[in-house]
């Protein structure tokens, strides 16, 4: 059989034994996977970062969560088990000590998350909970939910935006089913400098068209 590509989209959870973050803190999710052809193996293709903020005595701080390390594990009717890295990087730096925080765990479609059903296309939940390595987390528990469907990508086709002021290129992204995602300079006469992907890329609904701004005189 074919191996089966897929989209993941739902929400995540995360959630720590820290006292001054113990969360729950919720982000929209959206990433790629893959079921090789004998329905044994499941990888993530892709994993995006999660932001999560709470205050602290020296402000509020900003954790960006990215993954590291695995995201390739065990598929069987509809039962999942991938083990993941996690790197925890605070945007509050004290000289002298480390603030950043690693976490390895498992998500796992074992209680108290739930199998995908129907498989290979439906609902799902996997959680993994593990302890955190250095940092201000160091020593603590941290728990990872994440709930939603897996489905058969809807190919679209990626709009020219390229030399169009930004509101219009984000609505043309936007009515393609695409993600519009700006850096730059963001002025009301801000334009499309660059676009990724080209335009005319066949991409997935739900991906992300990433746009330079420019507010130089349009050529």
């Amino acid at each position: 059989m074919p191996p089966i590509e897929a989209i993941f989209t739902g929400n995540s959870e995360f959630t720590t034994t820290y006292p001054s973050a113990p969360g729950p803190y919720y982000n929209d999710l959206r990433f790629k996977i893959r079921i090789n052809g004998d329905r044994t193996v499941i990888t993530l293709t892709d994993f995006p970062a999660i932001g999560t903020s709470f205050d602290t005595r020296l402000g509020t701080n900003t954790t960006v969560i990215t993954r590291t390390g695995g995201g390739t594990g065990r598929y069987a009717a509809g039962t999942i088990v991938i083990p993941i890295a996690l790197h925890f990087d605070q945007s509050i730096d004290v000289p002298g000590l480390e603030e950043d925080s690693d976490l390895s765990l498992e998500l796992s479609t074992d209680p108290p998350g739930s199998p995908l059903r129907p498989e290979p296309f439906g609902n799902v939940t996997l959680v993994g909970s593990g302890q955190f390595i250095g940092g201000i987390l160091g020593g603590y528990t941290g728990t990872l939910t994440i709930r939603g469907v897996i489905a058969q990508p809807v190919p679209t086709t990626v709009p020219d935006v390229r030399e169009l002021r930004h509101g219009v290129a984000g609505s043309r992204v936007i009515a393609a089913g695409l993600v519009p995602r700006f850096t730059g300079r963001t002025s009301p006469n801000a334009w499309v400098f660059q676009q990724s992907p080209w335009a005319g890329t066949i991409a997935s609904r739900g991906d992300t068209v990433r746009m330079l701004l420019r507010d130089t005189p349009i050529p």
